[in-house]
């Protein structure tokens, strides 16, 4: 270990043992966290997707909000369910039954009516996107050919005709709503991200905190802090106090985008985890070199961490310590 990480022992000043550093090394080291940027922040909370929206979507695209009155039986293998299929059209087994019996239920409640009952559900399910249409053409009481599912293989029966969406209904709206949130999320993001250069169209016109109040918007100071890609802790981390920008030490695009911006600009609305967020640079800072006798206890204990379980995971090496000792 002392070899290859070193020890206390020096000759005229320098290690003797352990891995050497130069210069410059150490120069950048130093330097990584000099340069600094404070900004404020207009968010806007795709979680707050306006209800209006959302039935602007849904009357753009009704289909995908049918209410289907279909069971479903599933099954494993796909034998097994062209099997049931023939004795379900020779009459040797109810539908009743074979739910009761043979069906896995994953699609379904106990007595085999879908448990997801919306058109878009159903597309979800089914493997091939051509099955969706065969099915939802049956007509009632007719049994569907074995489909492929995501989870085993299914015939379908509907029991009556797919109902149209009320969009003035609360719970079909609600049901939009999920669907956008859960597979849409970029025409969520689109909508906020129009909102957002509609924003930065009006702060131009008369000033950021003008145009936060004008969108209903609390605007977030930041502090001065430095890149600092995946925090590591060499140096200050991203603002943990800002919940914005959480996130934010791992993207490397927004990073790029808020310290490429020149001071009292702003940037094009990005998105962040669950918001569009536009940033003005309000300051940039230069802070002097860290001074390297800062960083010593941290290199040496992420040194003495990693050679121990480098030595330790050595082939050939085994660690039979502790069952010696006792």
């Amino acid at each position: 270990n002392d070899d290859i990480m070193g020890s206390s022992v020096s000759i005229a000043g320098n290690p003797m043992y352990g891995a050497k550093s130069s210069s410059k090394e150490k120069g950048f080291i130093g330097s990584m966290a000099c340069s600094k940027r404070s900004f404020e922040l207009a968010a806007f909370n795709t979680a707050e997707f306006p209800n209006e929206e959302a039935v602007k979507y849904g009357k753009t695209n009704p289909g995908k909000f049918r209410t289907l009155d279909i069971s479903a039986v599933t099954l494993e293998s796909q034998d097994e369910a062209k099997s049931l299929l023939k004795q379900l059209q020779n009459n040797e087994i109810t539908f009743e039954d074979a739910v009761s019996e043979k069906s896995t239920k994953y699609y379904t409640d106990k007595d085999g009516n879908l448990s997801e009952p919306y058109y878009y559900q159903l597309a979800l399910d089914i493997e091939n996107s051509e099955d969706v249409e065969k099915v939802i053409a049956l007509s009632p009481a007719e049994l569907s050919s074995v489909i492929q599912t995501k989870r085993g293989w299914t015939i379908y029966r509907v029991n009556a005709n797919a109902k149209e969406p009320d969009f003035n209904d609360e719970g079909t709206v609600g049901v939009v709503l999920e669907y956008l949130k859960a597979n849409e999320k970029g025409y969520i993001e689109n909508y906020y991200i129009d909102q957002a250069k509609a924003f930065i169209n009006e702060a131009k016109l008369s000033n950021f905190q003008d145009a936060c109040e004008k969108f209903g918007i609390t605007k977030t100071d930041v502090q001065s802090f430095p890149i600092n890609y995946g925090n590591s802790r060499f140096y200050a981390a991203t603002p943990s106090d800002v919940s914005e920008l959480i996130g934010l030490s791992t993207n490397e695009s927004v990073l790029q985008t808020l310290f490429s911006t020149k001071k009292d600009d702003m940037t094009e609305p990005f998105v962040l985890g669950s918001s569009v967020i536009v940033a003005r640079c309000t300051g940039l800072q230069k802070d002097p070199p860290a001074e390297m006798n800062d960083y010593q206890q941290i290199l040496t204990d992420a040194d003495n961490t990693s050679s121990q379980a480098t030595l330790k995971n050595f082939e050939g090496v085994k660690d039979n310590f502790m069952t010696t000792y006792f």
